[in-house]
């Protein structure tokens, strides 16, 4: 494996004013969070000030554009004192959904759920998507983002690769959307790309970044594995190295590792897991037990410090909308088949009945604003309902 190493440290190095703006911003963005997610619990649509939050965020961690990073702070902070913000099916001018922000790939990941997952039309063609619409564009876009030199350019483009390649992967295979990225090239460069794109040493998918003396270290991505699994497992090949990696960077953090800085979180849990039931089959025995150990002490921790008996999350993902939080942990108590026991891939024991947490993970998506799409998508996870869209949420 790679040496550790931190795009975010080697860029507040070489740039300290956004070190600096980082701790100024800090408690405001802190204060931002709990906001919205006060706001969510009580059923309202965040949508624009998630979006808002959301660039404010990559400016500060990911670019050493301090003024641009100033300026989203503020527009964050104005958002939050707006009463009637434009809602998750408002359209900007180009067509997407989200009119909370001018960064293209934060409105192409804001856009997700509509364009996977709604009836067309909608009253504005996704014109944004222009930008990658022919194989030619949509793979140079993706290529240069696989890499990065955070000193001398002062940028991390894992952020927007991540986000980007998770919904593009999604409108290719899906026959694009409304007239974009549906052409006969699209599905034979994206093979190609993610093909090549795979490490054979690690078996994980990954970031390539520049470092002293022209060095280059690949980074073993946790997100990004997971979303090449899930969204093309067809193309994932060297699965032996890829669960050795995977075990490996237990211990680590995200996205290098399962752990958020706080410890275990739903969301990592459900990445991790869902590498394991997509390869199990490929998996040596001694790999196999080693995973079965992980799984039963996530599915623990899930029980003992998130999902509680009535259903309530008291752990939510930090970082992550609260209906979306409830989509990760149904997700991860699905895959391992804690509501149906025909899904365990894992063990053959007996888990604990889950009808009280079911029940009560059911009654609490009723607060939620039930325009949004994973509040469905957390109910087919659940068993309530099927819908042939539940891959427009990670």
């Amino acid at each position: 494996m790679a040496p550790f190493y931190s795009p975010k440290a080697a860029l507040f190095k070489a740039f300290p004013k956004m070190r600096d703006l980082s701790k100024q911003v800090n408690q405001t963005m802190e204060n931002a969070e709990k906001e919205l997610s006060k706001r969510e619990l009580r059923g309202c649509d965040t949508s624009f000030p998630r979006a808002r939050h959301a660039e404010a965020e990559w400016r500060i961690n990911c670019t050493n554009d301090y003024e641009g990073a100033v300026y989203a702070v503020e527009q964050l902070k104005n958002s939050l004192e707006i009463s009637d913000p434009l809602d998750a099916l408002e359209q900007d001018d180009e067509g997407s959904f989200a009119p909370g922000t001018g960064v293209w790939f934060i409105k192409l990941d804001r856009s997700t759920d509509q364009l996977l997952a709604r009836q067309w039309p909608w009253p504005r063609p996704s014109t944004f998507l222009e930008r990658i619409n022919g194989p030619i564009r949509m793979v140079t876009y993706l290529q240069d983002l696989c890499w990065s030199d955070v000193e001398r350019c002062g940028r991390d483009n894992r952020k927007e690769l991540n986000l980007a390649v998770s919904v593009i992967v999604r409108l290719i295979y899906n026959g694009g959307q409304a007239g974009y990225l549906s052409g006969p090239g699209f599905v034979p460069v994206l093979e190609r790309f993610i093909r090549d794109w795979q490490d054979p040493d690690s078996g994980f998918f990954g970031m390539t970044y520049m470092v002293e003396n022209g060095r280059t270290i690949t980074m073993p991505d946790l997100s990004l594995t997971f979303h090449m699994v899930r969204y093309a497992p067809h193309l994932v090949r060297w699965w032996p190295s890829l669960i050795d990696t995977l075990l490996a960077i237990r211990e680590s953090t995200y996205p290098q590792g399962w752990l958020d800085k706080s410890g275990m979180t739903d969301h990592n849990n459900y990445d991790v897991v869902e590498l394991f039931q997509r390869g199990w089959n490929k998996m040596l025995p001694s790999q196999r037990c080693q995973a079965a150990f992980h799984i039963k002490e996530m599915l623990n921790w899930c029980l003992e410090n998130s999902v509680d008996d009535d259903g309530i999350l008291a752990n939510p993902d930090k970082g992550d909308p609260i209906p979306e939080s409830y989509y990760f942990a149904a997700a991860f108590l699905d895959t391992i088949g804690f509501f149906d026991s025909s899904k365990k891939f894992w063990t053959n024991d007996n888990l604990q009945s889950p009808d009280s947490r079911k029940r009560g993970m059911i009654a609490k998506l009723k607060r939620f604003n039930q325009d949004f799409t994973v509040i469905d998508n957390t109910l087919e996870r659940l068993g309530v309902n099927h819908r042939p869209w539940s891959n427009a949420i990670l």
